[in-house]
Formats: structure tokens, sequence, C-alpha cells
């Protein structure tokens, strides 16, 4: 029994199963690295040519910089490569983000998806098998665990999202403050701050991964976490042509821990009451999105909740849509409201999702194991603000904890 339950997480730990084999003069195989940190590899191949006859072959190599490394040649004509080991450790001591890539005549297919070595950690693919990622053997795990509470005021109509940056609670009221249009970058390990959920940064070598996360409301609706990146204040209302942000670098905390904004969206936030009087949906805003393509448009619907309701209260948060294809957003150029909002306060952000919580019935608790592998990472100094979409414009309490380990 012993037996048939290793094989059976052994099994499970593989990425994906078949061959691997370099079949024309056209095929190769590629390593994308995402930093300096240094990568040791070493392919084992059985070199096949068209009378069968062949040899085992080792291609071995070092990379030490942020680039994409070709590890396996093409074959010569009329031989074949069937790839039966591969190793690639990071012998390093920073992260590093790696991807191996089949590549046929320069069109980059992925073999692999990204993963993350820490110091000491490698991935291996052995034939029939798979690849699979190995953990280092000095890496330790620690967890932490943070509690969090907001005492929430009236919101607008259901389907509306609001956030609970303004309200008192576990961890106290958070704001904006004052950086100007062009904003600034957070950082929850800060004074200016405070009120956020935050951790400590991760030890040196390791991570921090968010692993659970427990919620109890008191009214129904779909609650999130989300790390504020950046933030702003001194827009102008009442101005309906282009108001020129040009913000700040956000900082390294995307989706793959860089600054160029994958994974992240944009809202605007009610920092006091605003007093258009009718539904604004004709407001847009001039982003450059995570690929580094500038003149990217951002806008609101009619359809709710993608627009400013009528006299939206505070806290009301209003996201805007990416342009189609755009998966994130690495900086803001300009907003555009077209249409007054008449008075009141507001603050554009850029903010990265981490985690949902529905809460299908009041004060009955919910919570969320992340399974996906380790969790999802959180970034050094992140700011993790709650968020809702209820569904009723009522007052809403609500108490939470936020798991994480340190690896």
């Amino acid at each position: 029994m012993k037996k048939i339950i290793l094989a059976i997480l052994c099994m499970a730990s593989f990425a994906s199963f078949g061959q691997i084999v370099l079949s024309t003069t056209t095929q190769k195989l590629e390593l994308t690295t995402s930093s300096t940190s240094a990568i040791d590899y070493t392919v084992t191949y059985f070199e096949e040519t068209s009378s069968g006859a062949g040899v085992d072959v080792t291609a071995l190599g070092k990379i030490t910089t942020a680039t994409t490394t070709e590890i396996l040649g093409v074959p010569a004509a009329s031989t074949s490569r069937k790839v039966t080991k591969v190793s690639i450790i990071n012998i390093g001591a920073a992260e590093n983000n790696v991807t191996v890539l089949y590549d046929v005549s320069g069109t980059e297919n992925k073999e692999t998806p990204t993963y993350t070595l820490r110091a000491g950690e490698g991935l291996y693919y052995e034939k029939g098998k798979g690849w699979a990622k190995s953990l280092s053997l000095t890496s330790t795990i620690t967890g932490l665990t943070k509690a969090f509470g907001k005492t929430g005021t009236q919101s607008d109509a259901a389907s509306y999202h609001y956030g609970f940056w303004k309200d008192a609670g576990t961890l106290g009221a958070w704001a904006p403050g004052t950086p100007g249009l062009a904003g600034r970058a957070t950082d929850g390990t800060t004074t200016t701050d405070a009120g956020c959920i935050f951790f400590p940064d991760a030890g040196a070598g390791k991570s921090r991964y968010l692993t659970q996360a427990s919620l109890t409301a008191t009214v129904p609706g779909v609650y999130s976490l989300y790390d504020v990146l950046w933030v702003n204040s001194g827009l102008v209302i009442t101005t309906t042509t282009a108001q020129t942000i040009n913000s700040v670098a956000l900082p390294a905390r995307d989706d793959n821990g860089t600054i160029n904004g994958e994974g992240c969206q944009i809202g605007i936030y009610a920092v006091g009451a605003l007093g258009n009087a009718a539904v604004v949906s004709n407001s847009t805003i001039s982003y450059t999105n995570s690929a580094g393509t500038a003149g990217r448009t951002a806008t609101l619907t009619a359809t709710d909740p993608n627009n400013f309701p009528a006299t939206p209260v505070i806290g009301t948060v209003v996201w805007f849509e990416l342009q189609d294809g755009d998966v994130g957003v690495q900086s803001i150029q300009s907003v555009t409201l077209n249409t007054t909002l008449t008075s009141g306060t507001a603050s554009v952000f850029i903010a990265r999702r981490l985690i949902d919580l529905s809460v299908p019935v009041a004060s009955i608790p919910v919570i969320n194991n992340v399974n996906n592998g380790d969790g999802v990472l959180l970034y050094d100094n992140a700011c993790i603000l709650p968020f809702v979409q209820k569904t009723a414009v009522t007052a809403t309490n609500l108490q939470g904890t936020v798991t994480t380990k340190e690896r």
C-alpha cells in the first residue's frame, strides 16, 4: 500500500507527460530566465539517424542573465534528437522564473508553464514521466496569519463595488494621501500605508505565499482582497477634458513580480461622495499595457456596475475595462471623465486581485484554501485591502484572516 501511495504522489507532481523529440532541422529547445541568478542545465538525448543507429549525448551549460537561451539545438538532416532527461537548477541566491520553450522555425511554444525556482530548487524532465519541480533541500517553511476587520458604511445599489479603504476596524482606516496626479507606489510595511493588511518582507532567498483566507460578513456578496500597487490624488472631478496623470513606476508586485503590471486593473475610488445626478459611462483612461504598448484606452459601459452610478456614495469603486487583448496595465497617461461628476473627491488606483471569498449567507464564515501549488505569491511590501460586490446597499461589517507561508 505504501508503494502505491508513493507512486500516486510522484505521478501527481509531474506537470506533463509524453516525449520531447526534435525531428527536423527547424526544431530546438530554449529556456527563458527572468533574473541573473545562475542556472545550470543539462539535456541528455539520444541522437538517432534515419538508419536507426545512434548515441547518447549530453548538452550542458550555465545561464547568468535574464534572457532566452538555446539549450538544445536543431538536429542534422535525417536525424532526430529524443530527449531522455533534463535538469534545470537554480544555483544562485535569488529567485528565477524559468520557462522551457519548443521553438519551431522561430515560433516559440511553451513546453512548460513558468516555474519560480528559488535558490537550490530545480526543474526536471524524464522521458515517459514528464516535468517535475523539486524543493530546495535547505528550504524551510514558516507560516503567519493576520486578522483584519472593517466596519463599512452603506454602499451603492446592488451589484456595484465598494472598497473598505476609509473604514475603521482591526487595522484602522487606510487613505491614499496627497501624492498628486502622478501618484505614488504603495508600501504596506510603512506608516504611510497604515490600515492595510500587511506582512513583513520574506526572508533572504524566500518568498511569501497566500495559502488561505477566511471571512465572516454581515451582508452577502463576493468579497475580494487586492494588492493596491499605485494610488493618486488631485483628480478634478468637474473637468471633462483629459487630465494628465503620467503615473510613477509601479512597484515590482504584478503577477510575475515585475513593474510591468500584468494581472493589474484600473479603478477609481470615491474618497468622498460624488454628486453626478445620473449614471456616467463615457469616462476613459489612456494607459500603457503590460506588454509596453502605449495609447491603450480603458472604458466604462452603460451596463451596471461598469459605470459611475447616480450620486456615488463614499467608498464606491468603479472598475474600468481594459482594451481587448490586454492582461494588465503598466502606467496611466491620462483620465478623461467626459461628464462632470459635479462634486466630491476621487482617487485613481491600480491593483492586483489576490483572492475571492464568496459569502452566500450573512454571518456564516467562509474559507478559501488556495490549491494552486504553493499558493498566491505575495511580493514584498504588498498593500492588501478588502473590496466587495454586494447584493444589498446595507452597511457591512466584516472580520477575517489571511494565512501565508514563507518558503
